[in-house]
């Protein structure tokens, strides 16, 4: 699954506006938190990533339990008879 996240704030130093576009190409139920690869595309990227990606991490990664425990009822395992 592909996630796109557009972005946009004030920066308080300065009142100027602050726009930027998130892209996780491939977002998997059971990827690990340092597996995600986020393109950042803003004038002011190094101070998004440093701001919203670990939060938006944080939150992708309570995501993959909420996913697997609405649909664990579905999940059949072979037990090997």
């Amino acid at each position: 699954m592909k996630l796109l996240f557009s972005l946009g704030g004030t920066k308080k130093a300065d009142d100027s506006s602050i726009l930027a576009t998130v892209v996780l190409e491939e977002f998997v139920h059971d990827q690990d938190e340092d597996e995600y690869v986020f393109e950042v595309t803003s004038d002011h990227a190094s101070e998004v990533k440093k701001l919203v990606i670990p939060s938006l991490r944080t939150q992708l990664m309570k995501f993959q339990n909420d996913l697997i425990s609405a649909h664990e009822k579905d999940i059949q395992h072979s037990s090997g008879h």
